[in-house]
Formats: structure tokens, sequence, C-alpha cells
């Protein structure tokens, strides 16, 4: 992962490189994981379920648990699993929201 870079106070984004598909097939993709703290915190663009492990632990790096997300919003879903409904099942509370 990148370096975080601060957008404005309380914002926060990572670029976040990963890999999809097997073997001779792969590529390489990226996201921006944002996150903002506040009152409801809200992390923005999760990535594939892959990115589970950096995500929490971008989130701990910034002062936020994964348990103290209120919201996850992401863009358009691609087809593949995303982290977000591994969150989810474990904090059922969680709103979630797509583009």
């Amino acid at each position: 992962m990148q370096q975080v870079m601060e957008i404005g106070e309380d914002i926060l984004k990572k670029k976040l490189l990963f890999k999809l598909g097997t073997g001779d097939n792969q590529f390489e993709r990226s996201v921006y994981l944002t996150l903002i703290r506040g009152r409801k915190n809200c992390l923005i663009d999760t990535g594939t379920a892959g990115n589970f492990d950096n995500i929490v632990n971008f989130c701990r790096e910034n002062g936020v648990t994964v348990a103290d997300l209120d919201l996850i919003g992401r863009g358009r879903d691609a087809g593949y699993p995303a982290p977000h409904r591994s969150v989810q099942a474990v904090l059922p509370h969680l709103m979630l929201c797509s583009s």
C-alpha cells in the first residue's frame, strides 16, 4: 500500500494494489480506500474480498476499528466478492451502499 493522503480534516485516502485472476491470467488492479472519520465512520470503495486484512490495517492505523464503522460505500459491482460482506456478517448494524 502507498502512503496515506489526507484529503481534508478526517478524510484519508490510500491506494491499494491487488491481483485478480489465477496463474498466468493474473492482472494487477488498484482501489483507493477512503476513510471518513467523525461522529459516524465511513469507508468507501473496498475492492475485492482478498483486501479484507489490508482494510482492517488501514482503519486501525488511522484510529478506527472495523467495529467502529457505520457505513461502507462501494463503487459499481464488478461481479467479484467484496470484503464488506465479511464485515457485515460480524456487524449486522453496518449500513452498506453501492453506486
